[in-house]
């Protein structure tokens, strides 16, 4: 199995608890991996036609993809 992304502390405690069941399963760092790319955290699929806020929604999107506001999701 491979996880690519571990984004909660939680995560590692699933693997360390597969590997408590089986102990032949091992995790380890990807080495070799891009530096500096982009590495969605969630997954945004667009704005409800019968959103009731539509500007602020709009706004909202915007936001997520300006660069201070990914930097601090990085934090």
């Amino acid at each position: 199995m491979a996880a690519g992304g571990l984004l909660s502390p939680e995560g590692l405690v699933y693997l360390d608890s597969a590997k408590k069941v089986d102990p032949d399963l091992d995790y380890r760092l990807l080495n070799g991996q891009s530096e500096n790319c982009f590495y969605p955290r969630s997954m945004l699929s667009g704005i409800s036609a019968k959103a009731s806020e539509k500007e602020a929604a709009e706004k909202f999107v915007k936001f997520l993809f300006e660069e201070e506001s990914q930097r601090a999701s990085n934090d």
